[in-house]
């Protein structure tokens, strides 16, 4: 799992490996107590992965972005395979 965020005119730009960009902008807007309207999500192309980038993209999303916030600056979080396993634990289920 990945994520770079940085601060942008409006707020924030997070780069997020999700499937569901309006997770990710009202966690970290949620996170960093803005409007979720300050909050740009991008995804570039990406495939399946079983439902995992759902949800659990949200936890390098969030991280990335406090960091952002804190350094001013741009922050890239990556979670190792392993890492992302023992945070994750399993597949998502509806």
């Amino acid at each position: 799992s990945n994520a770079i965020s940085h601060p942008s005119e409006d707020g924030f730009t997070v780069h997020s490996a999700t499937q569901s960009t309006q997770l990710v902008q009202d966690a970290v807007a949620a996170l960093l107590g803005v409007s979720s309207n300050s909050i740009t999500v991008k995804v570039k192309q990406l495939g399946g992965s079983y439902g995992t980038k759902i949800s659990r993209a949200n936890m390098p999303a969030c991280a990335s972005a406090l960091a952002a916030k804190i350094c001013n600056r741009p922050v890239r979080v990556s979670m190792d395979l392993n890492t992302a396993l023992e945070a994750i634990g399993k597949r998502f289920h509806w």
